[in-house]
């Protein structure tokens, strides 16, 4: 099996705020960052940066 190459770290700071009883809205900064490995050590790092939201909804009564 090869070796693995790749390092991968995820980072956010989350801010919820609750709307009513039965919906959230969550949203936040979102760094998804890549370390490649090569056979003499690390070739650098490569960073994504996203908004992530998500919304929550209860549905049961």
């Amino acid at each position: 099996m090869g070796e693995d190459r790749f390092r991968e770290a995820w980072s956010s700071l989350q801010y919820s705020r609750k709307v009513n009883d039965r919906f959230r809205w969550e949203a936040a900064p979102l760094v998804v960052s890549w370390k490649q490995l090569g056979a003499e050590g690390s070739l650098g790092w490569s960073h994504s940066w996203y908004l992530q939201t998500t919304a929550f909804f209860t549905l049961e009564r």
